[in-house]
């Protein structure tokens, strides 16, 4: 067996049989060898790793633009990300009428933020319905405006 079937077999035992699996940062020892053992595994795949994203497990972190803290079960969004999604929907402010395509793009950033904020699908159920009549073109009403305040 391989340096690289071997890592991955072992990884895959710890995490099937309670162990630290790749994000789980219970134990800094094992979670430290995890990540270490998954860093020989990509290298020996010739899989290139991005150095700048590679973060070693810890009970809180960003993840796909969500923070996730382990130790008080809490998904959040960082800071940076709150101000960025603020700064598009005040650029929402005023319009009259959009492209589907802008609008799909609100969308995702609003589904995304929906991740952490559940009651947030609610505000976006009339958008989707501006979708779905199909047009290229499409006027954004009052209702539209007071989903996005």
């Amino acid at each position: 067996m391989g340096h690289a079937q071997q890592v991955a077999r072992d990884l895959g035992d710890r995490h099937e049989h309670g162990g630290a699996g790749l994000g789980d940062a219970s134990r800094a020892d094992v979670a430290d060898h995890a990540f270490n053992a998954l860093g020989t595994l990509l290298s020996d795949l010739g899989l290139a790793e991005s150095l700048d994203k590679a973060v070693p497990p810890t009970p809180i972190m960003t993840f796909l633009g969500i923070r996730v803290d382990m130790i008080n079960k809490e998904l959040s969004i960082p800071p940076d990300k709150i101000s960025e999604v603020r700064a598009v929907l005040d650029s929402w402010q005023g319009r009259t009428s959009t492209s589907r395509r802008h609008l799909e793009s609100l969308l995702g950033k609003l589904h995304h933020l929906s991740k952490c904020v559940r009651p947030g699908r609610l505000f976006v159920s009339r958008m989707l319905r501006l979708l779905r009549a199909g047009r290229a073109r499409i006027q954004l009403d009052a209702s539209f405006h007071a989903d996005l305040e």
